[in-house]
């Protein structure tokens, strides 16, 4: 399953990722896929949660279980403006 940072990242929803943030929600937590929250949001090409994740401390290295980093699934989708973010 999904935790609910999980689910805010994809959908884009920053006020709601903070909230869960400021609440104690793990953000490099891993769903049953491997993915993070960050995997998540670079999927859905939410560059402000990307962004946002990134500001308070979530690892872009991390890999699901079949490999992928955010950058590589940012990549794979052409979301050039996060793959922009996930190499600075």
């Amino acid at each position: 399953g999904q935790f609910p940072l999980h689910l805010a990242a994809r959908g884009g929803y920053i006020g709601i990722m903070g909230l869960l943030l400021s609440r104690g929600a793990r953000i490099d937590a891993k769903d049953t896929c491997g993915r993070t929250a960050l995997h998540y949001a670079a999927d859905a090409g939410h560059l402000d949660a990307v962004g946002m994740l990134l500001s308070v401390g979530a690892n872009p290295f991390l890999v699901d279980s079949e490999g992928c980093n955010s950058l590589h699934i940012a990549a794979s989708k052409g979301r050039e403006d996060i793959v922009r973010v996930l190499m600075e």
